[in-house]
Order: C-alpha cells, then structure tokens, then sequence
C-alpha cells in the first residue's frame, strides 16, 4: 500500500489507516466483482489502554504490538459495502465471541468475522513470533495460519476488500480441530486410523 501524497510504500499501522481513512472520506469508487461500489471503511473511536488492559487480563496474554497499534487507532474495522460482510471486531464484540462460543481452539483470539460469520479471523496467542493470524472455519470446525503477522494481514484484507485474503499465501496446518477429534474417536473404538 502507497502513501496517497507520497507515493511511498506505508510501513506502519497508524500509516496504512490514515491512508485508507482519506480514501474513506473521498468518497472514492472501485470496481468489485463486477460492480461499481464505495471503497472505504468505517471507522470507530480509539481503544484506551485501560480497554486494552481488560482485554488482555480476560484472555491471559499480553496483545501483539501491531494489534494494539491498530485498536489504540480504531477499535474495530467495518467495510462501507453490504455486498461483503467482512469486519474487525471491535474489543467488546471480542469479549461477546468468547464468551458465547466454545469452539475457539486454546489461546486463539478472535479479531475478525467473514462470510457472513461463517469465517472467524484469530490471533493464537500460544505462538511467539509474527505469524499468528488464522482462519476458522467455523461450520467445518478447521482452522490454518495464514502465514503473516497482523500488519501484512491488515495490509491483505484492506488490498481485497475483505474478500478472500485468507487465500493469499494460506497453508493448511499439520493438524485441524476435527482431525484431532477423528483420531481420538477412531482410540476410543479400538481402532487406530491415520488422518491426512
């Protein structure tokens, strides 16, 4: 992503957000599977750091920098399109998805909803480094890393729109939700099967 009055390439958070709110506010126009529609994105009003803090004293881990970056400039993201329901969560929304679904593997933050709430976008909270953003399938019960850290994510899900950036450099992990549960089932029988 450029820096509209640059040119040059934005390297930060609070960049790359300024930049797409000027887009926002210019009322700009692209085309969108086949369509002509409103580029932009909502905004809401910043996280405090206390709001931050609740966070991450209720999950039990401190936030990635680049994502308390991003909540300490909105606290959330929607796109200005009914056309794709892709959003970032705002911090109490996070709380309400935590609260009412169990199927969250361990240690996995939900920042995001896709497809109509069908695809949750998360932060594993267990794995050090930078890429820890994933993708749930929330119907199939499967889940795989997208290989980026939340600032390169950021960047893919403004450049698609919110459309199918989870197929932008996606790997399937070694093991998902549901396979696990086939080889635990398949112990339970008696009966050892190999999962792929």
């Amino acid at each position: 992503m450029l820096n509209l009055s640059t040119g040059i390439p934005v390297t930060t958070i609070c960049e790359m957000l300024d930049t797409i709110n000027a887009l926002s506010d210019n009322k700009s126009k692209i085309y969108f599977a086949g369509s002509e529609v409103e580029y932009g994105f909502m905004f809401r009003d910043a996280c405090t750091q206390e709001q931050i803090a609740v966070l991450e004293k209720g999950v039990g881990y401190k936030l990635p920098c680049d994502y308390k970056q991003f909540l300490l400039y909105t606290n959330g993201l929607e796109l200005l399109t009914s056309y794709i329901s892709s959003r970032l969560c705002c911090v109490e929304e996070i709380h309400q998805i935590i609260t009412i679904f169990d199927w969250l593997p361990n240690g996995f933050l939900p920042i995001g909803m896709c497809a109509d709430g069908s695809i949750c976008i998360a932060l594993n909270m267990n794995e050090e480094g930078n890429k820890n953003v994933y993708v749930i399938y929330i119907i199939d019960d499967e889940y795989f890393r997208l290989n980026c850290d939340f600032r390169t994510f950021l960047d893919r899900f403004i450049t698609t729109y919110g459309d199918t950036f989870w197929e932008w450099g996606a790997t399937k992990t070694e093991v998902t939700r549901s396979e696990e549960q086939a080889v635990v089932e398949s112990l339970l029988d008696g009966v050892i099967i190999e999962v792929f």
